[in-house]
């Protein structure tokens, strides 16, 4: 969109801005940091260099007018060969997705609105906190809702309280409620790589997601991540053959399933499509997906004929796939790319006829805007993927009025509630993997490194009875300010049976967490150790994240104590490979459960005194 000079003197060129100046919201913080220093000349000075450097990555608000109108539904791109003739795509700054509000009163109707996404459970709530959902935006034409990356978290960890955790499946399920419940015409799409191991518990879990996405969920298209595409290909398969479409429609002519790569195929088998085409109020949104090479390094040659699981050059096949896309005449052309920010870049520079490409992200938090990218008289939009699905993207495209783009990251945090549709899925996806029983979802246990035998902490208590108590029962700073509860890793497994949140589902049969709840495991490979727990009746000593959890099996320092042969130097070694400092616990032990996963908050001198022995 072209502003006038009218509208760039007057601060209108963008919604949300400072009137007069031109401000968007991170341009306000500049200067209100610079005011707070008491000088004016520091904050205009600020603000200037801001959009200096807005201006040098090509914000699409200040570039010249296309021939033709992005909605006019005239596509004027070459279909013959793929090269681009220019069909205009007149986008505005994308960054207007997250304005500030206005008033109290914005923030309160925008959070209102939130509420329709919870479900009665009560589970989710509303919080002042939380950021406006889509403020300013009016109705867009078409919406583009776009999540991915879920790398085996379908859930985040509760352990430390689900107001604190962020993503999973259930909360997805309850945006795209808020987002239908809004009446936008909706296309939903999904990067992919859902899972992140291979076994048992990784092809349930795959199984479920899928389940989710296109039997509850009906999303447009799936593309093909790194973490599915590394499983077993008979597997593979079978999940995508058995995903459930009843009541999804088929794409621009294809056949239901919606799973869609241009460069990764699985026994060639036809329902993973190279392109989609989705049809959407009166709109036509062509989508591809292609995935990078470079997450399958040592793993041989994925291009041979013999192989059953093949990926190709994403290049080489958008330069095949690209010009068929080109020709179903659509309004927007997106394509989920699992690569690197930097390979995102590379294709948006080599196929600039792409109005969107969604890269796979950073490990931390994604960026909060759309990355424009200027190719010749073309704009390309990036859009990040954040890591582990805590983020979704939605992007409004308006056929009238300016920006006729918007686009806002979304936080999946604790406003969105547990819808009933998915709370069942959980509960088949648990109920899958009681059914395997964990000799079969874990591998065969094999001797801890040191050669020991856990006992139980019941044992430890023969001698260690003060250690033990705390253990049991928290030390004196736990039960002052935890009155009536037990000690918090002696209840461990007790959280997963008669969990605190999420009360409807159990998670006694899951490996991934087990392997902190219980006593005997590996806690960041998931299987358990020999003599380790494997069962919740059988194996009561065992019960609770236990001393042996962080001092090490100890039946060979029991022995040497009921008075079992041992020489002196047996006896200080046992004893040594026991000992534990405050230090060795901080720096080492307490996060292999306690990490950023599991605790995103944890601090080690906040928690030491609750267990401190």
């Amino acid at each position: 969109m072209k502003r006038s000079a009218e509208q760039e003197r007057d601060g209108q060129g963008r919604r949300g801005s400072v009137v007069g100046i031109g401000l968007s919201r991170a341009e306000c913080s500049l200067v209100l940091l610079a005011g707070l220093g008491g000088s004016a000349l520091l904050a205009l000075l600020l603000a200037g260099w801001w959009q200096s450097q807005r201006s040098r990555v090509a914000l699409t608000a200040d570039l010249p007018a296309r021939e033709v109108g992005y909605f006019d539904g005239q596509a004027s791109r070459d279909g013959g060969d793929g090269t681009e003739l220019g069909r205009g795509m007149s986008t505005a700054d994308a960054r207007l997705g997250r304005e500030l509000a206005t008033s109290a009163a914005d923030r309160t109707a925008a959070a209102d609105r939130t509420a329709a996404a919870l479900d009665s459970s009560g589970e989710g709530r509303r919080d002042d906190d939380f950021e406006p959902l889509f403020q300013g935006w009016g109705k867009p034409d078409v919406v583009l809702l776009i999540t991915g990356r879920q790398h085996g978290y379908i859930e985040p960890c509760g352990c430390s309280g689900l107001d604190r955790a962020k993503g999973g499946l259930l909360r997805r399920h309850a945006l795209i409620r808020d987002l239908e419940a809004r009446g936008w015409p909706l296309v939903k799409l999904d990067l992919g790589d859902q899972v992140r191991r291979s076994g048992p518990q990784a092809l349930i879990k795959l199984e479920s997601t899928y389940e989710a996405l296109r039997g509850i969920m009906q999303y447009d298209a799936i593309g093909l991540g790194a973490g599915e595409l590394k499983v077993d290909s008979f597997e593979l398969l079978r999940l995508l053959l058995n995903s459930p479409t009843e009541g999804v429609p088929a794409a621009g002519g294809a056949a239901p399933g919606g799973f869609v790569s241009a460069n990764a195929s699985v026994f060639d088998e036809p329902s993973i499509q190279p392109y989609l085409v989705i049809e959407r109020n009166g709109r036509r949104i062509g989508v591809t997906s292609v995935v990078s090479p470079r997450h399958f390094g040592g793993q041989g040659d994925l291009m041979a004929a013999e192989r059953d699981t093949k990926i190709e050059a994403p290049e080489v096949a958008l330069q095949r796939v690209l010009p068929k896309l080109v020709a179903e005449k659509c309004d927007a052309l997106l394509l989920l790319a699992f690569v690197s920010e930097r390979e995102s870049q590379e294709l948006a520079q080599r196929f600039p006829q792409f109005d969107f490409i969604v890269n796979e992200g950073v490990e931390g938090e994604p960026v909060d805007h759309l990355q424009p990218v200027q190719v010749g008289d073309r704009v390309v939009n990036v859009v990040q993927m954040g890591y582990k699905s805590m983020f979704a993207g939605v992007i409004g495209i308006f056929a009238e009025g300016a920006p006729n783009l918007q686009y806002q990251k979304i936080t999946l945090d604790h406003r969105f509630g547990d819808t009933e549709e998915m709370k069942g899925n959980f509960q088949r996806y648990q109920g899958l993997l009681a059914r395997e029983t964990l000799d079969r979802l874990i591998p065969k246990p094999p001797p801890h490194p040191s050669g020991y035998q856990y006992v139980g902490s019941q044992v430890c208590a023969d001698c260690h009875d003060g250690a033990y108590e705390v253990w049991a029962e928290g030390s004196d700073q736990w039960k002052a300010d935890h009155p009536g509860k037990v000690g918090p890793h002696s209840r461990a497994t007790l959280d997963l049976v008669e969990p605190g949140e999420r009360t409807w589902v159990q998670r006694h049969h899951d490996p991934e967490c087990l392997s902190c709840h219980v006593t005997g495991w590996n806690p960041q490979q998931y299987f358990a150790y020999q003599t380790g727990y494997l069962d919740l009746e059988k194996h009561k000593i065992l019960h609770g994240s236990g001393c042996e959890n962080c001092h090490g099996p100890g039946s060979r320092h029991v022995a040497i104590q009921n008075g079992e042969e041992a020489t002196a130097e047996e006896s200080d070694l046992v004893l040594s490979r026991l000992r534990v400092t405050k230090e060795e616990a901080k720096d080492r032990l307490c996060v292999q459960c306690h990490d950023l996963d599991n605790s995103p908050d944890f601090d080690f001198e906040k928690y030491w005194p609750y267990i401190e022995h």
